[in-house]
């Protein structure tokens, strides 16, 4: 038989050879396929700045691709397949065919298939040539010349590698170690590196690749990027041991935070550390860091060492600066109880112990070491802490503790416990931080959970009320507080459910005693406000064991600080507030232990005091690791003493994972005395299952879940016999808390909503009658937040069907639509309005009684109605009754006849709040009635004036008090005094009072208010004025924000909006809709409506892009004008953005701002054209042309040196830059005693250095008890220049700076009306009506035009003093509104023009919208050539000298503010007016109010690094404005700083921006920073620390109402207050903490009528990114380096080019009068006055010579002459002498000699007003003539009182002047020898009674007279004004 033949089977071999192409092909090709395909199906992407999906949608996305271009592009696609693809196919088809058919016979077939085929071996060998190259470390080193000795391979058996390579950087460290220890980087133990730089990319390649890595040293020149370790660097690296770090500067938050191993840490020259920077989490006890050392460590931010629990050793050379962030605990070396620090020397710890270094943290409590051997004081060690020595404290119950709930019958309780809840701390915390760390809870939310899942009670801790404070008093009002508290009880009563207790944080272990006692006060008034909420028990703790616990020992701690403040809280809440108990909670902390726990008790000792006992805290004392302590025995123990209790779910703490053994717990507490609430308190960590950050919603299901485990366990507990756990839970449902109402509609079944159970605007609801009823002034968001829609959408409309705005007022007839999509119901709108009746007006003086009052005091003006006044316009208590002892108590009483109807109360005090706090005993007043009339009759009446109206005296008994009022819980801002009380049911009262007990001087109330209130239909009738638009216009779509302010977006793929054309003329209507890329989609055609009809538009389009949309009408009525109307396309769902959570206004998208824009199209506003030459450039080093020294005379006056050296720089021409040259002011002290005033352009004022550097440092503010002489000194200082003012003012004057900028005015050109119906404010495009005559580059002005109707829409014209009162103030008045309104613009640089649309683009943007229903705007071409260009001032220290001898004292800053209150002398430093291209920097004032005003005609300015510091003045109103801009345009201030002030950055009324203040700080403020009266526009305040309010300040001064206009506030720390208007935007970005909002406060004068609306707010309490606004905004448009100029603070050197200047000019050598020589001639000075005789008969012959080669030409007329000086080489130069003629006109003046005439009309209603110190001049005749009186009619002012200061002067040669004198005209109240006239009340014109007049003496001949005028008294003290108004000079001659 044959044998088989053994065969080789191929055929497995190549499945195996292709088996790596499916491999590869199934996982990049196959797998990526499935998931595309999967992934159609969703939604998923990122809108900005937030990700959406990934969310199932079906077949949307194919049926969006179906609606795109994808079949435009498909057949694009087959038409180059069809050219391309089909003619190589049939190509190859052919030579395939050609070659492989013998029958050709085609020679050199062969050569021609390599040929065809070459290419796919071309392409695979250069793949294969590519990749061996490139993988040859020959080539690497080649080709990147890297050092062999670099590149050497270390053997992988090593750990360790030193890198010494300086071109380490970049990033490069990851390639440096594959190239010498290669990519097996866990096994890398030590790394040394000695040179180069490690990058942020750099450290997290060590952080994520070098696990194993032990020991890290950074050594040599080696450092970090710009030698800071970056955050987060080396976070929780497992195995780090050692670091060493010998260049870096500065450590980053959390740099080496979790690294639990690290033993060691050496940074030899860091000097701050960031946050964290070595914390360990809290709990832990792992870390095994025990030596730091950090010896130049100057700054630590909190929590540094956390829980470092084995820290040992500290190294520091001097007290590093240790903030404690407010509201918190710093925490820095928490749980670290064995530390050594380490000092050089006995100074040293000196140093330490200092009490200025010991605020934050008490370094008495460390142990020290000096390290040179030097002595310190001995400290003992207390003896180890032993438990175990407490034990018999178990043996029976103490005497004295909190009995409450509990049962000592000793029975097993079988009954029921009732559950509450305490476990969304994570999601309550996120809320009231406004963090995004897991989803947010609110308080009240919480609440109405808990009832809803059937908890019995809640513990509504005080941390999650606004306003609490972890270290500090409250940060919200009183009223607020309490207000808050008291919803939460009314919640929880209506929800049926209980509070089982409240808590706040406390530290009394802290060896800080004012700490300690700090905490004491706040426990106090948070026991009060547990009061007020119900909460039976306020949780406290004793405090984690202290630095010093080592050496004092936990008893004498304990004892000595603990318990003696826990005693004194306690026995003040058993006296003030006895329904609160004191529940101490054992933390783990100084209450560890059961035995802890209990002997504090006994210590305390009283009797409203328990423990609050926490399941998850008992462990031995001071070691965090609790798992193997018995918890269960400590928690039995401590059972019998609980007042309280906190389950946790896991007994060793939140980081461990035993979970509590609830049948044993509950068993345990069943057999113990305790039959209180059961809070649970579910504590997680982040990578805990369910934990709160990880979800997307609160942990609901867990919580529901734990607490059926609970309810089943305490079923099954019930007993000791088991029962059977498989009962199902029932969930109890508490009753609702709000009123369901149903709509029955068709077949759906109804839709529901729900009324709040607070809807103050709602009246009534009848579904019979589908009717509504709404109070006047409701909107639509206010109607949204008083309704619960159950899911349901909701709109108003007018009649006819277009929607109303989200603030727009809601009028009779409009429409409410309710709808779920599918059906709707629609309600008609009724409006009512109550109308006010004040009882208490004008009644009879018989039926008032008082207690006393003061004399000269009319009791009735406290019933005129009159809510505003002055000192003595209102009736006054006498001062008498507070040191009458048991007459304190006063009172204001009014019988009103009989008993009548009374709804709400009001008092006007005359009183600040402020002091009514210190004047009210206790601060408290009250408002009582009575129907009694023997009360009545037995109350006294003062009868006469002073302590004499207290014979008799009987105070109230037994009234009824129906408010009383604690003043600390009212506003004290913006000057508000009038405070409504209403009361929650009607009053049937007859006699009513407001009393109180006097503490001290007097008390004045201007009136007493009772009003009865009685509803009435419709809203109140308003005058109808003109309007000028064509029409009104509203986009339709339903939940669409249609607001100012906020962007109006819809959903991608929906239908467009549609639009509602309500007609104002017959119209003819044409329009475009265009797509984000401005094409357009939709024509509207022609459609013609009437006036009066409404004309809605659907567009059949969808949103199919992503972007903004823009809708255009053309309206043509008699001419064409046209509007615009925007949307923006977003891809998610549109329903969560509201008024309430708009979308972002800006977002960040590859590094630039996205700007969204409103439904009109305004936008926040760009703000980066701001600045000197329009922001972005480096302010120029001019050369200096002259310098000037200081004088040496002390003496001496350097006014007219340097005013002359000014004048003479201003005959310089220009250079191509627009400058002249610089003056130079040497360091030293120049004395100016009056203004230098720089009027010619290029000249800039130079200073040699303004000391900032040596500025004094207020830790605290200035008052009795830290007063020193703080004066300024005027010595000379090394590189200083200092310039002093030594004037003495006559009046208080803001109008006289020390350095005076100002140029001429602008020539404006023809004026061009505007076509947009709308410009809204952000854009720079205006269509005009023709675009004739302008240019790029052209000035232009936008001149606002509007009329009384603006006033009114925005009630400005309904201003009010309190209910019904109204102001006499108003922005218009029977439909005309107020001059101040109407010139108003915006100045403007025309960019580019296209002429075929007559449209213009600007430069800078528009701030302030133009409407044209108010009025036709218009643009106005102007050249601005006569103002000062290119003028600066810099490096100088700039003083005014003042009187020390007074000093006044104000309440401030939460003290009694001490300071010099001189105000007669200068008062502004730099003012800057008529002048473009400006800067003022590196200046630094002293006892100056304003360092900086910038007045009309100003633009382009830059002010930065300015400071602002002691003013010396008065604090009341108009002072210290520090920063004031009054008209300036473009204004950058930046990095200034005002301390002691009122309003420190402050922009008045009418101002149009932009103007940005960025990086400044106010400290110690009286008042805000803040845009302060009547519509300033387009602000922006940018990273600012201070107050900012930016409100509608209603009455406040002379009405000031809506005081800001498209104003951001961006990023700021500090109180704030921000609202908007009616027709503007208002935004807040990024506000540093949300509890630093105060309320809006005059919403008090007149509640329910004071508009006010939210701002657009994002991101509060969270800063933004980018950090700042302004520079991002200049980054996008000019670049990194603009922003880098605009950073700078720097001052180059100056250039000196002053060489020969003097020589520069021809000169005159002398003047002669009549040939006598000119006394006063100075040959640089040209100007001069020579007097002329009264009655002269010639002029005098003025001849000139001058210097040798010059030429004199000569030209006189009849007011003077000029002498023209020329020479070769030399500068012109033109001398003026003015003829000084003595006016013999009737009436004449040095200030404005306009409207002289008003003087002498006898009409009060005309008014001659004029600043400063001028003169009134009458000629009287060529002979003298005998005067015997003089009568002056006085203007008034409309906020305060005035007494006029003047002088009659005579004169019979208008030279010589004598001052008429007579004994019984007034004296002025300075002293300063002046006469002061009669008091002109304040009030709104003048009235012919206030005319005073003035007999002569006998025989006063005079042939001229002259009113010298010195201002006016400002009120009743010592503050006065520039002012002068009067309306009558009478002059009566014999």
């Amino acid at each position: 038989m044959k044998k088989k033949k053994k065969s080789i089977d191929y055929g497995k071999w190549g499945y195996i050879f292709i088996l790596p192409f499916f491999v590869a092909y199934i996982i990049f090709s196959l797998i990526p396929l499935i998931d595309t395909v999967r992934y159609s199906f969703f939604e998923y992407y990122r809108s900005g700045i937030k990700e959406v999906g990934p969310n199932f949608i079906g077949m949307a996305n194919y049926v969006s691709l179906l609606h795109s271009d994808m079949l435009k592009y498909g057949v694009n696609t087959l038409i180059l397949w069809v050219i391309g693809f089909i003619p190589q196919i049939v190509i190859a088809l052919v030579l395939a065919a050609w070659f492989t058919d013998v029958r050709l016979k085609i020679r050199g077939q062969q050569f021609f298939k390599v040929v065809i085929y070459l290419p796919n071996l071309i392409m695979a060998s250069a793949f294969a040539l590519l990749f061996a190259v490139a993988l040859s470390a020959a080539y690497v080193n080649k080709t990147f010349s890297i050092p062999d000795f670099i590149t050497e391979t270390i053997k992988s058996s090593s750990d360790k590698l030193v890198l010494t390579d300086k071109s380490l950087s970049g990033g490069k460290l990851q390639s440096k170690i594959d190239a010498k220890f290669g990519n097996n980087y866990s096994q890398l133990r030590t790394l040394i590196i000695q040179a180069g730089e490690l990058t942020p990319d750099d450290c997290k390649f060590i952080k994520k690749s070098l696990t194993g890595l032990e020991e890290l040293t950074i050594e040599g020149t080696a450092n970090f990027t710009n030698g800071i370790i970056p955050k987060g660097a080396f976070d929780g690296m497992p195995n780090l041991k050692k670091v060493k770090a010998t260049q870096a500067k500065e450590i980053g938050l959390k740099a080496f935070s979790g690294c639990e191993k690290l033993e060691t840490i050496n940074f030899p020259n860091v000097e701050k550390t960031g946050v964290q920077a070595f914390a360990q989490p809290k709990g832990s006890n792992n870390s095994q860091l025990r030596i730091a050392r950090l010896p130049k460590l100057k700054h630590a931010d909190p929590r540094m060492f956390y829980y470092c629990t084995n820290l040992s050793e500290l190294y520091l050379n001097a007290p590093p600066a240790l903030k404690r962030p407010e509201g918190k605990e710093g925490l820095w070396f928490e749980r670290v109880t064995k530390m050594v620090i380490h000092i050089p020397s006995r100074k040293v710890y000196d140093e330490f112990m200092k009490v200025e270094n010991c605020g934050s943290v008490d370094w008495s409590a460390f142990n020290f070491v000096a390290d040179n051997g030097d002595k310190l004081p001995a400290i003992q060690q207390a003896a180890e802490y032993n438990d175990s020595a407490y034990d018999p404290l178990r043996d029976q119950l103490l005497p004295h503790f909190d009995r409450t709930d509990k049962d000592y019958s000793g029975d097993y309780y079988s009954g029921d416990y009732k559950l509450s809840l305490y476990t969304f701390n994570t999601n309550s915390n996120a809320w009231i931080n406004n963090s995004t760390v897991a989803p947010q809870l609110s308080t009240l939310d919480a609440i109405k959970w808990a009832a809803k899942v059937g908890f019995d009670a809640v513990d509504v801790t005080c941390y999650y009320i606004p306003g609490y404070s972890n270290t500090a008093m409250p940060t919200r009002p009183d009223s607020e507080i309490i207000k808050y508290a008291k919803n939460i009880k009314k919640l929880c009563s209506e929800l049926n459910i209980a509070i089982s207790g409240t808590g706040i944080q406390n530290n009394f272990a802290d060896p800080n005693e004012a700490r300690r006692k700090m905490d004491v006060e706040r426990i106090k008034y948070w026991i009060k406000i547990a009061h007020e909420m119900g909460a039976p028990v306020l949780r406290i703790f004793a405090g984690p064991p202290p630095a010093d616990i080592r050496r004092e020992g936990w008893e004498k701690i304990a004892r000595e600080r603990i318990a003696p403040h826990i005693r004194e809280v306690a026995m003040y809440a058993q006296k003030n507030y006895p329904d609160v108990r004191i529940g101490v909670q054992n933390h783990g902390d100084m209450l560890a232990t059961a035995n802890q726990v209990i002997q504090l008790l006994k210590w305390v000792d009283c009797d409203n005091v328990g423990i609050v006992n926490d399941t998850g805290f008992y462990r031995d004392f001071l070691n965090t690791d609790a798992t193997k302590y018995d918890w269960y025995r400590d928690i039995a123990l401590v059972l019998p003493y609980s007042n309280n209790f906190q389950i946790k779910k896991k007994p060793a703490g939140a980081e461990t994972q035993e979970l509590m053994d609830l049948n044993r717990l509950i068993r345990d507490i069943r057999k113990s005395p305790y039959r209180g609430y059961i809070p649970i308190e579910l504590l997680w960590i982040s990578k805990d299952f369910g934990s709160p950050t990880s979800l997307k919603t609160p942990p609901y299901e867990e919580t529901i879940e734990f607490i059926k485990k609970l309810k089943q366990v305490m079923e099954d507990t019930k007993s000791f016999k088991e029962i059977s756990k498989g009962k199902q839970l029932g969930v109890k449902m508490a009753p609702p808390e709000t009123t369901m109402i149903q709509a029955n509609l068709q077949s759906e079944g109804g839709l529901s909503f729900v009324l709040k159970s607070l809807h103050p605007n709602i009246l009534e609801f009848n579904e019979k009658t589908k009717t509504l009823t709404l109070l006047t002034n409701t909107s639509p968001y206010q109607l949204n937040e008083q309704i619960i829609p159950q899911g349901l959408s909701m709109r108003v409309t007018d009649s006819n069907g277009a929607p109303r705005t989200d603030i727009e007022e809601i009028q009779n007839k409009d429409l409410l639509i309710i709808s779920n999509g599918k059906t709707k119901e629609t309600y008609s709108i009724n409006v009512k309005r109550y109308e006010l009746i004040n009882l208490a007006l004008n009644p009879d003086p018989q039926k008032i009684k008082v207690s006393t009052y003061r004399k000269n005091c009319t009791v009735e003006k406290a019933f005129d109605g009159n809510s505003t006044g002055t000192s003595g316009s209102g009736y006054q208590v006498d001062g008498s009754q507070a040191n009458s002892e048991g007459k304190e108590t006063f009172w204001l009483a009014l019988d009103l006849g009989e008993e009548k109807d009374i709804h709400s109360i009001g008092v006007a005090w005359g009183t600040s709040v402020a002091n009514l706090k210190k004047r009210l005993v206790d601060g408290v007043y009250q408002i009582a009635y009575t129907n009694d009339l023997n009360k009545w009759n037995k109350l006294s009446n003062a009868k006469e004036s002073g302590s004499d109206g207290l014979n008799g005296y009987s105070a109230p008994k037994g009234w009824t008090i129906i408010h009383s009022q604690n003043v600390d819980e009212l506003p004290d801002a913006n000057g508000n005094k009038v405070f409504i009380h209403s009361f929650p049911e009607v009053i049937k009262a007859r006699y009513v009072m407001v009393s109180g007990k006097l503490a001290n001087r007097f008390i004045e109330i201007y009136n007493l208010f009772v009003f009865q209130k009685q509803l009435v239909d419709g809203a109140l009738p308003q005058p109808s004025y003109p309007t000028f638009d064509a029409a009104r216009i509203k986009p339709d779509y339903d939940k669409m924000n249609i607001m100012v302010g906020r962007p109006a977006v819809i959903q991608q793929g929906t239908h467009v909006p549609s639009y509602h054309i309500i007609a104002q003329k017959d119209i003819s209507v044409t329009g475009n809709l265009m797509a984000p890329d401005g094409k357009v989609i939709y024509a509207l055609k022609p459609i013609h409506i009437k006036k009066g009809d409404t004309y809605k538009i659907d567009i059949d389009r969808l949103a199919d892009a992503l972007g903004t949309y823009h809708m255009e009408f053309a309206i043509t009525s008699d001419k064409t004008i046209y509007d615009s109307y925007y949307f923006t396309s977003i891809k998610e769902d549109i329903s969560s953005y509201t008024y309430e959570s708009p979308y972002p206004a800006i977002y960040m998208q590859e590094g630039r701002l996205v700007y969204i824009p409103d439904y009109r199209g305004n936008t926040v506003i760009d703000y980066s054209n701001v600045g000197y030459k329009g922001g972005g450039v480096e302010i120029p080093n001019v050369p200096v042309r002259v310098i000037l020294e200081p004088s040496a005379d002390q003496n001496a006056d350097d006014t007219e040196r340097i005013q002359n050296a000014i004048n003479m720089l201003g005959r310089l021409q220009p250079d191509e830059n627009g400058f002249r040259g610089a003056i130079l002011l040497k360091a030293g002290t120049f004395r100016v005693s009056q203004s230098i005033k720089i009027d010619k352009s290029g000249i800039v004022i130079k200073g040699e250095g303004d000391g900032h550097e040596n500025i004094k440092q207020h830790s605290k503010p200035l008052g009795p008890n830290n007063w020193f002489d703080y004066e300024q000194s005027e010595k000379a200082e090394k590189n200083v220049t200092k310039v002093v003012a030594t004037w003495v003012a006559d009046s208080y004057n803001k109008n006289v700076a020390v350095f005076n900028f100002a140029g001429g005015n602008i020539n404006t050109e023809k004026t061009i009306e505007i076509a947009d119906q709308y410009v809204p404010a952000g854009t720079r495009t205006i269509r005009l009506q023709t675009v004739e005559g302008l240019k790029a580059g052209d000035n232009i002005r936008i001149n606002r035009i509007i009329n009384a109707s603006w006033a009114q829409d925005l009630k400005m014209d309904v201003i009010t003093d309190a209910p019904s009162v109204p102001s006499a103030n108003q922005w218009a008045v029977n439909g005309k509104l107020e001059n101040s309104y109407m010139d108003v613009y915006q100045e403007r640089t025309i960019k580019s023009i296209n002429s075929q649309t007559n449209t213009i683009t600007l430069v800078e943007p528009i701030v302030d919208p133009l409407d044209m229903k108010y009025g036709v705007s218009t643009v106005t071409r102007f050249t601005s050539d006569n103002r000062v260009q290119n003028v600066g001032i810099e490096n100088i220290q700039i003083l005014s000298r003042f009187d020390k001898s007074t000093t006044a004292e104000n309440s401030a800053f939460g003290i009694n503010y001490k300071s010099y209150d001189d105000e007669y002398h200068a008062q502004v430093a730099v003012r800057i007016g008529n002048a473009e291209n400006i800067w003022v920097r590196r200046i630094t004032n002293y006892h100056i109010d304003v360092a900086v005003n910038i007045s009309d005609g100003a633009r382009w300015v830059t002010v930065q690094d300015v400071n602002c510091l002691e003013p010396v003045s008065g604090t009341g109103g108009e002072r210290r404005y520090s920063f004031t801009n009054s008209g300036g345009s473009l204004v950058l201030n930046q990095r200034n700083y005002a301390r002691y002030t009122r309003h420190g950055f402050i922009i008045m009324g009418q101002v149009m921006g932009p103007n940005v203040f960025y990086n400044d700080r106010s400290d110690y403020q009286f008042d805000a920073n803040e845009p302060h009266l009547r519509w300033s526009t387009g602000g922006l305040f940018d990273n600012i620390k201070g107050r900012i309010y930016v409100q509608n300040r209603w009455n406040n001064g002379t009405a000031h109402g809506w005081s800001g206009a498209n104003y951001t506030l961006y990023n700021n720390e500090g109180k704030f207050i921000i609202s908007q208007n009616q027709l503007a935007a208002n935004y807040l970005f990024g506000q540093s903490d949300a509890n630093d909002r105060l309320p809006f406060i005059m919403a008090e004068v007149d509640p329910g009528n004071v508009p006010n609306f939210k701002a657009y707010e994002y991101s509060v309490g969270k800063k933004m990114n980018p950090a700042s606004l302004y520079l991002q905004q200049l980054k996008d448009r000019m670049g990194q380096q603009a922003v880098d100029n605009t950073n700078s603070s720097n001052i180059p050197a100056y250039k000196d080019e002053s060489g020969s200047f003097n020589d520069m000019f021809a000169y005159l050598s002398e003047i002669n009068i009549n040939g006598v020589k000119l006394e006063n001639f100075k040959k640089e000075v040209l100007n001069y006055t020579i007097p002329i005789a009264l009655d002269y008969k010639t002029l005098p012959q003025v001849t000139a010579k001058g210097e040798k080669g010059t030429s004199i030409e000569k030209d006189e007329n009849s007011r003077g002459m000029t002498f023209t000086v020329t020479k070769n080489g030399k500068i012109t130069s033109v001398y003026t002498i003015v003829y000084g003629f003595v006016s013999k006109e009737k009436i004449s003046s040095n200030g404005s000699s306009k409207q002289l005439e008003k003087l002498t009309d006898g009409n009060p209603k005309t008014l001659w007003s004029q600043s400063g110190s001028p003169y009134v001049q009458f000629y009287l005749g060529d002979t003298p003539v005998e005067i015997e009186k003089v009568s002056l009619g006085y203007g008034r002012n409309t906020q305060i009182r005035r007494q006029y200061y003047f002088d009659f002067e005579i004169s019979n040669d208008g030279y010589t002047w004598k001052k008429v004198q007579n004994p019984s005209w007034q004296p002025d109240n300075l002293g300063r020898g002046h006469i002061m006239g009669m008091q002109v009340m304040p009030g709104v014109g003048s009235n012919k009674s206030d005319y005073e007049t003035f007999i002569f003496p006998k025989n006063v001949k005079a042939r001229l007279l002259r009113i010298q005028m010195f201002g006016a008294r400002n009120g009743q003290g010592v503050g006065s004004t520039n002012a002068n108004a009067y309306w009558a000079i009478d002059v009566a001659t014999k």
